[in-house]
Formats: structure tokens, C-alpha cells, sequence
């Protein structure tokens, strides 16, 4: 078979050899063509170097998020060492993807997008937002600067934030969006007021002496002097 119909895939497995290409014995012709056939796991493979290309096709469902994303959309010029990739499963890190499992409740606002000749998934940009501040260790509060400011849809974000409910990522996320001038402190005003205890805008990070009161944040990252 002319290598060439496996370059239209992003990835392919024995069972596609099989039931596709009419190939008897897939490993013994992958064996024959292993320079230019590459394994990314037991029984997945590709002829495509670009990561990308397969990384959202190696588990279904997945999405590209955190950091990768991030970089992919232009909003930081930091290149991670391996590509972020959300699942709702435990997995092995592979050579060059880091898989994220997170919550399934949080599993939704991804997309399918057009990547040269193929297809990947990766998170609009409100659930890219959250996705960073849900899951702190992966990102890095400064590195969501230019995405804050990039119009985002506020009622987008509120119908996600109101599926997610968790009153302290309403309050992080309502804090920065403020701050970069999009309010949805009126749609949350009734639960935050009921609200005692401050909690750190950067969980990764020691306490500072600012506090924003209006939403009960401590701002260990970054400065919000107007409320202090």
C-alpha cells in the first residue's frame, strides 16, 4: 500500500490496517516501513511529525487546553515543553504530551477547528480561561494577560461559570474580568456577600497584604491598589 493514503490520517491503528486497507498482518508491514512509520503508543502510530496533528486523536474524548492552547492562540509566546491535552482519564505522559485529566462536570466548551489539512479539539476561550484557573499549577495567573483582554463572551462566561458553581472560581474569574473591564459582579452579588472567608487569587502562591473586598479576593499575584 503507497504510504501516502496513512498521510491523509492523523493517526491509524493495526485494526484501520485491517478493516480499511486490506493489510492481513499490520505489524509485520509496519515492521517493513518503521523509518518512516512512527509509534506514538502500543498499537497507535503516524507518519506525521507535527504532534498536533494527532495529539487530540490518540483518546476521544480531548481537548487542547492550558499552556498549549494558550500558545497556540498567540496569547503567550511560552512554548511548552510537552502539548496540554485535557482528558476524563488517568494516562501516561507520552515523549511529547502531557495528559490533564480533569473533573467530567468540567469536560464541555471545546471545539473542532481546522489545522492544515486536518481536525483537532481544542477549548473556546472562556473555557480556556477557566480551565487555567480551575487547574492553577499548570498556568501561571500572569500568563493569562492578553487572553483576559482579547473580548471575551460575558455571557458565555457566565453560563459556564453558573454550570461549573464553584463560588470561588466565580470570584477569581469575576475579579479579573474586571479588572480588564468586563463586570459580572451583579449576576453573583447575592452568594458573595454571603461570603466570609478571602482566599488567594493564586493558590500557588504565599499570601500578600492586598485584598480586593468586593470580592473577597487576596491578591498575591499581581496588584490591586484601588482596593486595598
Amino acid at each position: 500500500m503507497d504510504l501516502s493514503k496513512l498521510a491523509k490520517l492523523p493517526l491509524f491503528r493495526n485494526k484501520d490496517l485491517k478493516l480499511h486497507y486490506g493489510i492481513k498482518y499490520p505489524e509485520i508491514y509496519i515492521c517493513r516501513h518503521i523509518k518512516k512509520i512512527k509509534t506514538i503508543e502500543k498499537g497507535k502510530y503516524t507518519i506525521h511529525e507535527d504532534t498536533l496533528i494527532y495529539a487530540t486523536q490518540i483518546i476521544n474524548p480531548s481537548y487542547l487546553s492550558f499552556l498549549s492552547a494558550l500558545n497556540f492562540y498567540g496569547y503567550t509566546t511560552q512554548i511548552p515543553l510537552k502539548l496540554t491535552i485535557a482528558i476524563t482519564k488517568q494516562k501516561k505522559e507520552l515523549k511529547q504530551i502531557k495528559f490533564i485529566k480533569i473533573n467530567k462536570r468540567y469536560f464541555f466548551g471545546y471545539k473542532k477547528i481546522k489545522y492544515g489539512d486536518f481536525e483537532i479539539f481544542i477549548a473556546d476561550k472562556e473555557k480556556l480561561l477557566l480551565d487555567c484557573l480551575i487547574y492553577q499549577k499548570y498556568v501561571n495567573i500572569s500568563e493569562l494577560n492578553k487572553l483576559l483582554k482579547d473580548n471575551l463572551d460575558k455571557d458565555k462566561l457566565i453560563n459556564y461559570l453558573n454550570r461549573i458553581n464553584n463560588i470561588d472560581l466565580i470570584r477569581r474569574t469575576g475579579y479579573l474580568l474586571e479588572i480588564n473591564g468586563i463586570n459580572i459582579y451583579d449576576e453573583y452579588f447575592q452568594r458573595i456577600k454571603k461570603v466570609k472567608k478571602y482566599i488567594l487569587l493564586n493558590r500557588n502562591l504565599k499570601k500578600e497584604i492586598i485584598n480586593n473586598a468586593k470580592w473577597k479576593i487576596n491578591v498575591n499575584e499581581g496588584a490591586d491598589y484601588d482596593n486595598y
